[in-house]
């Protein structure tokens, strides 16, 4: 069996943001406003001094994300699913 470093997470593209913007309107409560930080010339996070916030998701509702994508593909390839 060929080595495989990734276990059991696949990356199939930007479905964390896709899932991010379905729970919006959604429920709330899965994610925490923080401060934007600011990136060190070392590329470290430092502590942000802007004053604009971000959401830090913590949770997510990966079937719904899921069913986003499967909706698409059977609208885009009907024939192939």
């Amino acid at each position: 069996m060929p080595f495989w470093p990734h276990g059991e997470t696949w990356c199939l593209g930007d479905e964390g943001v896709i899932c991010a913007l379905l729970e919006d309107r959604e429920r709330v409560g899965g994610y925490r406003e923080i401060e934007a930080p600011r990136i060190g010339r070392d590329m470290r996070y430092l502590p942000g001094d802007s004053g604009r916030l971000i959401r830090v998701y913590h949770t997510m509702d990966v079937r719904m994300d899921l069913e986003d994508l499967y909706a698409k593909l059977q609208i885009n390839f009907p024939e192939q699913v």
